[in-house]
């Protein structure tokens, strides 16, 4: 997923970049620590793939070990991970609250679905469950696909004129 991200940047100024933004996103109480895991998820939801292949990477972050359910504390932490990145941004509470997005996701879960969790009982879904949840783009997240199209129109060339600079043609959003 991230064979390229070197290609774009000089080395030493990506490296430093991208540390200056991950802990500025997973670490804004300035204790130097960041999990593996918020940072696997920053990662993949700023990176440069199809919606798709972030959503797949997603899932895998929080599905539990050896099984391909995820839990709803698994789905929770992922969806506080991802709501750091607008949040950095002071934007965090446009999008909603966790806890209504985990409830959403698990509105649709059987109740058959529930197996042993930490010593007591807790709903499960399926990474396809989760998967076709985020694809309905839940409000908590609907900034990742706004990203994603922003960082695809910025390629688009448009054969036409800007009314304000007569530039022709121009590259971006129109």
């Amino acid at each position: 997923m991230f064979h390229s991200v070197g290609q774009e940047v000089p080395g030493h100024a990506a490296l430093e970049e991208t540390c200056s933004l991950m802990f500025g996103i997973n670490d804004r109480s300035g204790s130097g620590f960041i999990s593996s895991a918020s940072l696997q998820t920053s990662l993949i939801a700023l990176s440069a793939e199809t919606l798709h292949r972030k959503y797949t990477a997603l899932i895998g972050v929080a599905v539990q070990c050896g099984s391909a359910s995820i839990s709803r504390s698994g789905l929770r932490a992922l969806l506080q991970d991802l709501s750091q990145v607008p949040a950095a941004l002071q934007e965090d509470g446009a999008f909603g609250q966790v806890e209504a997005a985990v409830s959403s996701c698990f509105e649709g879960v059987r109740t058959g679905s529930r197996q042993l969790i930490g010593g007591r009982h807790g709903d499960t879904a399926s990474g396809e469950h989760v998967l076709s949840w985020l694809r309905g783009e839940p409000p908590l997240l609907l900034w990742l696909p706004t990203l994603y199209r922003l960082s695809v129109s910025q390629d688009v060339r448009h054969d036409v004129r800007c009314h304000t600079c007569k530039t022709r043609p121009f590259t971006g959003l129109r």
